[in-house]
Order: structure tokens, then sequence, then C-alpha cells
């Protein structure tokens, strides 16, 4: 794209026209603008799956309220405390890996959906409650389709057999589960250290807390957010680990070293993953206020994106920047507007550190205790899933050792 329109350019799009960037100065534009100057893009197709009061969603001093209130549990010790929850949830995915070959992204989801029933609800995998919220969720994204996402005319029923009506149905038996976690809670009064009973806890200046229908969003956008995403990341970064035996070895000989915390070549694959393929391949907003971008003077009503895969791609930033190096991260360090995998400003995703962490955790644990192998040395390409980006087909891997 770049080679055809420049750094940055006009697009058009079935929501109208956008100015697209992959310059680092218009990033930096971009992420440093007045958080009063730009709203959400696009908040109706998200609102559909996240909910209206979403962190997503929300803009000004609602979305700065609900900032401090969500991001307490998301950083520090309160973090790293789920460090053992990651941990064991990845040892009991990987068990069921001697059985034969196995799906990388299904695995991974497995993984990450254990992690957040552990880390927000407190609830165990196997119990009747959280077996009921892994199937609903697991329906649930499943059920969303970029096609009813961005056109309204497929959100019909149809006789109760179209995607729509699927979505619909996967929706309310969510939100009953939810709002009965939310209602058991409540009624418990006991203390607990998962986040929903953080998230319940935390209050505002004037004492307000979080309503019902908002921790719902939340739940919805912690599910998602922090259940798909991570999945995806962890299963590229598997992908390129298996493709690049050298980079495997450094990371075991480092891994042997240092904990997955303090290892700065697992930090370098990490965020090698995310650059080569960003699950979230661009930053929207939608202005408010006039924006002087680069040579651009975009008036109110304009629509923005820093385009994070234009700007994970540039030659002079990252040279060579189809292959795979971790090294790069390595041998300098990179501004908040050159890499970019969590968006940037006021709106960076809340989760990042709790997603490196857990792609740590998990990383470590698999490359600490599995020999895995590729089923398949075709080359895998990153495909449009809905908002995110994923791969375009399975990944399949097999446990030498088990075989």
């Amino acid at each position: 794209m770049r080679a055809r329109y420049g750094d940055t350019f006009r697009f058009p799009t079935i929501f109208g026209p956008v100015v697209i960037t992959g310059d680092p100065e218009g990033v930096r534009a971009i992420f440093t603008a007045d958080p009063d100057g730009y709203v959400p893009y696009q908040t109706e197709s998200s609102a559909l799956f996240l909910g209206d009061t979403s962190l997503i969603n929300v803009a000004g001093k609602r979305h700065r309220r609900d900032r401090r209130l969500l991001m307490p549990p998301f950083h520090g010790a309160r973090m790293r405390a789920y460090g053992d929850v990651m941990r064991d949830c990845a040892t009991r995915v990987m068990a069921g890996w001697s059985s034969g070959p196995f799906d990388v992204l299904e695995a991974m989801q497995e993984i990450s959906l254990h992690v957040i029933l552990r880390a927000v609800f407190g609830l165990e995998h196997d119990s009747e409650t959280g077996i009921a919220v892994r199937d609903a969720v697991t329906a649930y994204v499943g059920a969303i389709q970029p096609s009813f996402l961005f056109m309204r005319w497929l959100r019909r029923p149809f006789l109760g057999l179209s995607a729509w009506s699927r979505f619909v149905k996967a929706r309310t038996h969510l939100d009953r589960l939810l709002h009965a976690a939310i209602e058991r809670r409540r009624a418990d009064g006991g203390e607990h250290e998962d986040i929903l009973s953080l998230l319940m806890s935390a209050h505002d200046e004037e004492g307000e807390g979080m309503s019902d229908v908002e921790l719902r969003d939340e739940l919805l956008t912690l599910l998602f957010a922090g259940h798909e995403t991570t999945a995806i990341a962890m299963t590229w970064a598997l992908y390129w680990l298996h493709r690049e035996p050298d980079v495997l070895a450094r990371l075991r000989d480092d891994l042997a070293r240092a904990s997955p915390e303090s290892s700065s070549y697992l930090d370098a694959v990490c965020q090698e993953t995310l650059r080569i393929h960003p699950v979230a391949p661009e930053v929207p907003r939608q202005l408010v206020a006039p924006l002087e971008l680069l040579d651009w003077t975009l008036p109110a009503g304009s629509a923005v994106m820093a385009s994070v895969i234009l700007v994970h791609h540039r030659e002079d930033l990252f040279p060579e920047p189809e292959r795979f190096r971790p090294e790069r991260f390595l041998e300098r360090k990179f501004t908040p507007f050159e890499h970019i995998p969590f968006g940037g400003g006021a709106r960076r995703c809340i989760g990042a550190a709790f997603a490196l962490y857990e792609m740590k955790v998990v990383l470590s644990a698999i490359v600490g205790d599995r020999q895995l192998r590729l089923l398949s040395e075709a080359p895998v390409k990153p495909a449009r899933r809905g908002f995110i980006m994923g791969p375009s087909r399975a990944i399949r891997m097999l446990d030498v050792e088990a075989t």
C-alpha cells in the first residue's frame, strides 16, 4: 500500500474517506493530540459485541474516569500475582498435546480463556460455572461476523437461521451468565482477589462505582480483548519460533539463565511477534476538533488512522521487515510512535502489560517443556478477522517427544 499511495494518504471506505498515516511523525500527531479532540471511530459496530459503555467505545471525561477505575488490576504486583495461574493453565492444556497433532490457535485460545476465567472471575476451568462461561464465550466469539458488523441490512433474523440470529442468541446467553456472576458476587460480600471483585470495589472521585451494565460491558471487553487477541499473538510467536530454529535455540538458552520476566530475549521475541503480525492493524480516531497532521489540516468530522502495519514494515526503521528477527529490539530502542502494537496516547490498550506478561509466561512454559514441530513448512499469511488480524489458515503442530 505504501508503494502505491505513500506514507500518508486519503483512502475510501464503506464508512467514508479516512486519512491513513504510516509515518511515525504522523502517528505522533495522532497519539499526542488533545484527547478531547477526538472520539472512538465507528462505535456503532464495536458496541454491538462489546456494549455501549465499554472503555473502547466511550470518550472524554467518561473515558478518563473508567480508565482510572480499570487500570489497577492490569499493572504491577496485582498483575504479576496471576503468573502462577497462567503457568498452571498452560500446563493443563499442554497435557493434551500427547494425543497427536493440534491446532495452535485453538490451544492458545484455550489457555487464554482459562487465564481469563481464573483471573477475571476466579473460576476453575472445570467447574460447572467455568465450563458454562467458557462455552458461552467460545460460541459468542465464533458468532461474531464482519458482515453484519459493517452492514446493517444483514442484522435481520431471517427466520432465526441467519448469522445475526446466531449472534443475538449467543450474546443473550452470555449476557445472562455475566449478570448472574455480578449478582452472585454482590450477594457474596466476601473478599476476592479476582478482577471482577476489584472492579466492583473501585470508585471514582465522587464515590461512584460501576453499574451492572458498565461491569457487563467491561467484562465483555476483557473476555474478547483478553482472550482472542492474546491467543493470536501467542500463536504467531510459536509459529515463528518453530520456523526459525536459531531463534528458538537462543530463546531456550536465555531462559535457562533468566526468568520469563527478566529475559531480554523473550521480550524481544514478543515485541518482534507483535511487530511483524500486529493483532490490531490500525488505530482509528474520529476528530471532533481540527488536527494538524504533517502537511495536512484535517477538519472536525474527519476520520484518521495510524496504520500499525505500515509503521511496523518501514524499511528505514525495520530493515528486512518481512524477516522475523528479534535481535532488532536488542539493538535499538524504538519510540512510542515507531513500535505501536497496543496503540498509543491516552487510549493505549489498558491490558498491554497484562497481555505481554501472559505471552512471556505461557511461551516460556511451552518452549521450556515441549519439543514441537510444525506439520507444514508452507508460509502462513495474516488475514482480517473482523476488527483484528490473525492467521489465514490453521497452524498445526506435533509434540515430537510424545510420538
